[in-house]
């Protein structure tokens, strides 16, 4: 609201100016926060050839509600044990790309 003193509001408009700043920084778009991808199925696999390096991406509006099991089978995965559950649906290597 205009002329708003609130704690509140003074924190979001930091926020807000912080935002802009990282992404005039960077280079991207606000859009790209919201991307997801091609086939709309997050991704939750190792990094070809880096074995070391975990991903979990893609999410778009999904995010919360799986972020429980997500983080459980990203934990499992960086630990290098047995995920839970099967992760080949969400492995890179659906793509032909990175096959």
């Amino acid at each position: 609201m205009p002329g708003d003193k609130s704690p509140r509001s003074q924190n979001w408009k930091e926020t807000e100016g912080l935002r802009e700043r990282a992404f005039h920084c960077s280079n991207l778009e606000p859009s790209v926060v919201e991307k997801s991808t091609p086939d709309e199925i997050f991704l939750i696999d190792a990094v070809p050839d880096h074995k070391n390096v975990i991903i979990g991406t893609g999410f778009s509006g999904t995010g919360f509600k799986t972020s429980p099991v997500v983080g459980k089978l990203l934990s499992q995965l960086a630990m290098g044990t047995q995920p839970f559950l099967d992760t080949t649906p969400f492995q890179l290597s659906r793509f032909k790309h990175f096959k």
